[in-house]
């Protein structure tokens, strides 16, 4: 008998659901269901109506396919059990299956095909992933402001059910495609959540145009782990298990040896990529372009302090989480970092207690960084951040 996993999900939905600024409108209905999806070797059957991009749909499920287990094969009917209907519509709709003899139905504009990030998210929904502001530990990292929310958006913004059992010991994901973008539902355009952590992790919602690492590794979770049931996963750093079980997918600035080993940098990056902190200021500064890993390693116990001095990006980057500064110093390296692209100096990230990995990313001769970073005891003050 084949086994089918069970995802979650939620939502019938109107037109321009402010996924990545565009407009609002009232939702119908919101709800729980159950899906049935095949795993691999059995495909996902979908449909995508002939005046819809075909080429555009079927490209977007193949970049799926390489960084999952999933199969897609494309129908030349519609879809009347279980699968995915990909429909044109003057309005964004959205119909969940709630069994095998249905199928889930997608409508989207015109636009809104040609829209990365909504396509995403609404697959993701489909194959069973979450809204962020639904997890059951989203309290921990950002306010909800109910006074700021339409009253017929606010049950998207209710903890669902069953939550903490499908995020797979991730993180909250502030570079999630699940993420709603600040405004969504909102009353006068003002903002419906904020960081509590750091005000600069509202600037990332909505940057990334596809799964976050995070993402996949709940997808590959809840449909690929049966093919590695056998196999002990030793992968570290937040890594999991690739489909042929040999080896670790792992975040970035990790490879080979279960995600333990850091990437080797360009030699524009300097001759040292790990650092060994001290009660002493240390810097770590780049001017050149190209693509940078390094390491902050603390004593266990210790508590560091982290201080972005400067960092000066030129206009030509770009800023979707491709060039600027990206610094993971949470327990879970799988998700996105804090993330920084613009100009920005004295911006402090304290305290820290576990391994900080770095990436810089700069295509400019023009774009350059300083970070600086020791230990500090707890009770340290925080030095003010500012832009310009």
């Amino acid at each position: 008998m084949n086994k089918f996993p069970i995802a979650i999900l939620l939502l019938f939905i109107t037109k321009n659901v402010l996924i990545n600024n565009l407009p609002l409108e009232k939702e119908k209905l919101f709800s729980q269901v159950n899906l049935l999806y095949p795993i691999s070797p059995q495909p996902i059957m979908y449909y995508v109506s002939k005046n819809i991009n075909q080429s555009e749909v079927i490209s977007r499920l193949d970049k799926i396919s390489l960084d999952t287990c999933f199969i897609f094969k494309r129908q030349d009917n519609q879809l009347h059990s279980i699968g995915i209907n990909f429909l044109l519509g003057t309005e964004i709709n959205f119909i969940l299956s709630s069994n095998i003899n249905k199928p889930t139905t997608i409508w989207l504009d015109k636009e809104s095909y040609k829209d990365d990030r909504i396509f995403y998210h609404y697959i993701g929904r489909a194959l069973g992933l979450n809204p962020e502001t639904s997890r059951y530990d989203r309290d921990n990292y950002i306010d909800i402001l109910w006074q700021n929310i339409n009253e017929s958006y606010k049950l998207h913004y209710h903890y669902l059910k069953d939550s903490k059992n499908r995020v797979y010991h991730t993180s909250f994901d502030y570079g999630s495609v699940m993420l709603y973008d600040r405004f969504f539902g909102s009353i006068n355009r003002n903002p419906t959540y904020k960081s509590k952590i750091y005000p600069f992790y509202d600037r990332m919602t909505s940057l990334t145009n596809y799964f976050s690492y995070n993402d996949l590794k709940i997808l590959n979770n809840m449909y690929c782990s049966n093919k590695c049931k056998n196999v002990k996963n030793d992968c570290q750093n937040s890594g999991y298990l690739t489909n042929d079980c040999n080896d670790c997918k792992c975040p970035y600035g990790f490879y080979k040896n279960k995600c333990i080993n850091n990437i080797d940098n360009h030699i524009n990056c300097g001759n040292q990529n790990i650092f060994y902190p001290t009660r002493g200021k240390q810097f770590i500064t780049n001017k050149l372009p190209g693509q940078c890993f390094y390491l902050i390693s603390p004593k266990v116990n210790e508590t560091l302090r982290i201080t972005i001095n400067y960092l000066r990006m030129s206009s030509e980057e770009d800023c979707r989480l491709k060039s600027g500064i990206e610094i993971k110093y949470r327990y879970d390296k799988g998700t996105t970092g804090f993330y920084l692209c613009g100009r920005y100096r004295n911006i402090t990230i304290s305290p820290i207690f576990s391994n900080v990995h770095i990436r810089y990313h700069a295509q400019s001769n023009s774009s350059k960084f300083k970070i600086s970073f020791q230990y500090i005891n707890k009770y340290s003050k925080k030095i003010r951040p500012k832009i310009y």
